[in-house]
């Protein structure tokens, strides 16, 4: 939503949620006072008839949608990125080991790459958690700004 100054509520990490029979706000306010709090729990604005203060635990300000989204997808594609990066290390290890028995065989030396094939494990490994904790990773990063 663009507000009467051209500012665009979805550049904010955190957009303002309104309480039942509160008005929206303008974006230009959202931008200036983002994580403002009621100063009391019975707070009601100023000028707005009927108004009625805002349910116990309430939350005032949520991620922005848009940007949860786009964080999201952001952090799903490098978790994705991690974990080919890891298998394409596990398989040149084992293909790597595979090949270097065969070589062997005929008298030479045969080697185990072994740390190859770890660190491609634990590459697949972090990011498959990194692919679960995407979503929570994202909320959290627009959480905390003020």
């Amino acid at each position: 939503m663009t507000d009467a100054y051209g500012l665009d509520s979805n550049t904010l990490p955190r957009v303002f949620n309104p309480p039942p029979g509160w008005n929206e706000v303008l974006v230009s306010w959202q931008a200036k006072n983002i994580g403002w709090q009621p100063p009391t729990a019975d707070w009601i604005p100023p000028g707005v008839p009927d108004a009625r203060p805002a349910p116990a635990g309430w939350q005032f300000w949520v991620p922005n949608p848009i940007l949860l989204a786009a964080a999201t997808k952001t952090l799903t594609k490098k978790a994705l990125v991690t974990m080919g990066v890891g298998a394409a290390m596990f398989l040149f290890g084992i293909i790597a080991t595979i090949v270097d028995e065969s070589m062997a065989s005929s008298g030479g030396r045969f080697f185990v790459f072994t740390g190859l094939i770890l660190v491609g494990l634990l590459r697949i490994i972090m990011g498959i958690v990194r692919l679960v904790r995407a979503p929570l990773m994202a909320k959290r990063s627009l959480s905390t700004f003020r």
